[in-house]
């Protein structure tokens, strides 16, 4: 028999480290936007990702490509 398929949803989430730094941890691709409705962009960054909150104003999202 064949193996059945198995889907992995995305998931982000995001913590105020210690240093006052923003923690994103995300499973599948990590993808940021200047606005809620995109255009959207992937990066090309491994989990966890530490963002600096001097740093623009983004959205994130994580996606199953």
């Amino acid at each position: 028999g064949t193996a059945p398929e198995v889907s992995v949803d995305p998931t982000i989430s995001v913590t105020v480290n210690a240093e006052g730094q923003l923690e994103v941890e995300f499973t599948g691709t990590l993808q940021v936007a200047p606005s809620v409705n995109g255009p959207w962009t992937n990066l090309d960054v491994t989990s966890p990702v530490i963002w600096q909150t001097t740093d623009p104003q983004q959205f994130g999202r994580a996606v199953v490509e």
